[in-house]
């Protein structure tokens, strides 16, 4: 029997089956809706700060008046973790503007609709870690960002499109710009080391700026090395000592080939070194990178 899941909808917990948004709500018609998937640990959200810092930009940006505060996201998760029976696991957070009439609108969006779930880990993690997954290179670009930079917004078509053309495959893909330099993974920021430097896209690639990616490169100097942001190329990839993913749900996972050419450590000493000190963190329960001692 297939266990019901509760989500937490403007301050209630509901059966999913129960939850209704409307077909006049802006997330719906136009994408005006932003979301967070964090992680938490010991039963506490990581690195909360910083993604309520990135979700408020993009509602900002679009108009959205969205008041909640930290506290109150805090317990929220902890009231669907104890809802849906777990310890820990992936937290979905989604704000999406409320009705409004069927057209596009320069009025700000007083009403908005929040809604939080919860889900196990991926069951393949642990896999991915320790034996590195695949990039593949797809062929579809990656378009450039909705606003002043990329929101993490609802309009995610491009990534979809992206995985549909990678297929069933257990591989992420690595998605270019239209003038061929490396941007981003589907669902993840893309880093290299290379002697003693950190590589990774910078953000003027259009790449979706990652919390985690943020938190990697705070940490780097930790493990012997120079974070650096710039243009990169895909040729590099191949050259690299190491490649490795990263996002709040799988941490750093190491590359084990770049497009069938293997990289030469999976998992390198320098990803290794980054995940442990990634996990400390996490089980302190750090609110933000700017709170690093």
């Amino acid at each position: 029997m297939r266990k019901t899941v509760i989500v937490w909808v403007d301050g209630a917990l509901k059966p999913v089956d129960a939850v209704r948004i409307s077909p006049l709500d802006h997330g719906f018609l136009y994408g005006a809706a932003f979301f967070e998937t964090l992680r938490t640990y010991g039963g506490r959200p990581f690195l909360l700060a910083d993604h309520l810092a990135r979700l408020r930009r993009g509602l900002e940006a679009a108009g959205i008046r969205w008041r909640l505060e930290e506290k109150a996201i805090a317990r929220a998760v902890a009231e669907v973790l104890e809802a849906n029976g777990l310890a820990d696991g992936v937290v979905r957070l989604t704000v999406t503007a409320g009705e409004g009439p069927p057209v596009l609108t320069a009025a700000p969006y007083a009403k908005p609709m929040t809604l939080l779930f919860a889900r196990p880990l991926p069951p393949a993690l642990a896999a991915w870690q320790e034996r590195g997954r695949p990039l593949v290179t797809v062929a579809l670009p990656r378009n450039g960002p909705e606003g002043r930079e990329r929101y993490k917004a609802h309009s995610f078509l491009n990534n979809l499109l992206a995985r549909r053309e990678l297929g069933d495959r257990d591989a992420e893909g690595l998605m270019r710009t239209a003038d061929g330099r490396v941007a981003e993974g589907i669902v993840s920021n893309v880093f290299f080391v290379r002697g003693d430097e950190l590589v990774t896209p910078a953000l003027t690639a259009g790449i979706l700026p990652g919390v985690t990616r943020r938190l990697v490169l705070a940490l780097a100097p930790q493990a012997g090395l120079t974070p650096v942001e710039r243009d990169v190329w895909p040729e590099e990839l191949a050259e690299a000592d190491e490649v490795f993913l990263t996002n709040a749900v799988q941490e750093l996972v190491p590359v084990c080939a770049v497009d069938g050419r293997p990289v030469r450590a999976c998992p390198g000493p320098r990803t290794r070194r980054l995940l442990a000190r990634y996990r400390e963190l996490a089980h302190q329960g750090l609110r933000s990178v700017a709170d690093i001692r």
